[in-house]
């Protein structure tokens, strides 16, 4: 967790419904703003703000914002299934701190040495 004061704030007003509070919140935030304003700005979860992302900082002096900087994660998943009733995938999917941000489909093309 790289927000641990944030996420005892939180379970200390929701229990053992934090989880499940958390991802409401995320969720009514992107509906009302959109994916790329709560990851850039974070959401609010009963007045308790969570960061979705850390900016790059413009100083390598600050060690904590360099720190908080290092725990983001991307990660690329293959085949993404996107509906749990069908087989239906893409062929990736992009994730910022388990936030999905993009897919991509993979094409093969044929080119003749002629083309190259």
């Amino acid at each position: 967790n790289s927000q641990p004061q944030s996420w005892n704030d939180i379970k200390e007003i929701f229990h053992d419904g934090a989880e499940e509070e958390t991802l409401r919140a995320l969720e009514r935030s992107i509906e009302k703003d959109s994916l790329i304003h709560v990851i850039r700005n974070g959401f609010e979860v009963s007045d308790v703000h969570i960061d979705c992302y850390y900016k790059k900082p413009i100083s390598s002096n600050n060690l904590d914002a360099q720190q908080e900087y290092e725990i983001n994660k991307l990660s690329v998943i293959r085949q993404l299934q996107f509906q749990e009733s069908s087989t239906k995938a893409v062929d990736l999917g992009f994730f910022l701190n388990r936030l999905p941000v993009a897919t991509a489909e993979i094409k093969n093309y044929s080119y003749s040495k002629e083309e190259l």
